[in-house]
């Protein structure tokens, strides 16, 4: 298990390590969503993706690239033609990605968070590698919610990441 090994890598290495690298976010998300067009091609999707130049994610490049991969990964199964990724950055990193499918019902999104619980059962296509999703996010003590998308009226995951907590 890659995850796995990636892990231990970090924990021999000291995570303590990856709260000092900045990895800017738009090179990482530009190569997750090339990938994305390519395995829905069939689906012609379209990512309405809103990032700034400058907006940097507080870690690791692969921990980042897993999270977002998986979260969009999800999301494009879900949708039916729409995925929108917005990325705003202040105190607090905030990114989310919508979609325009069938949505996460309010009593599932718990257990979607929950190790161990797989929602590739629900057609959705919400679950597969939400564990590691939900497991990284807590590793950075980021914050991970699931509502419905006001806009899109699909799925709404957000990820909240605040670099200015004193120590």
């Amino acid at each position: 298990n890659v995850m796995i090994e990636h892990q231990l890598k970090r924990a021999a290495t000291g995570a303590s390590d990856t709260w000092k690298k900045q990895t800017v976010i738009k090179p990482v998300l530009d190569s997750i969503l090339s990938a994305m067009g390519k395995v829905y091609r069939d689906k012609d999707i379209i990512f309405d993706c809103k990032v700034g130049k400058k907006d940097y994610f507080l870690g690791d490049k692969t921990d980042l690239m897993e999270l977002l991969g998986n979260l969009i990964d999800n999301a494009c199964k879900a949708c039916r033609s729409q995925v929108t990724i917005k990325v705003a950055q202040g105190k607090t990193l905030c990114i989310s990605i919508s979609d325009d499918g069938p949505g996460v019902p309010q009593d599932k999104r718990e257990s979607l968070l929950t190790r161990g619980t797989r929602l590739d059962t629900y057609e959705s296509g919400h679950g597969v590698g939400m564990a590691i999703v939900s497991d990284l996010v807590k590793s950075y003590r980021g914050l991970l919610t699931i509502s419905k998308s006001e806009q899109l009226g699909g799925a709404k995951f957000m990820l909240e990441f605040n670099y200015h907590e004193k120590k």
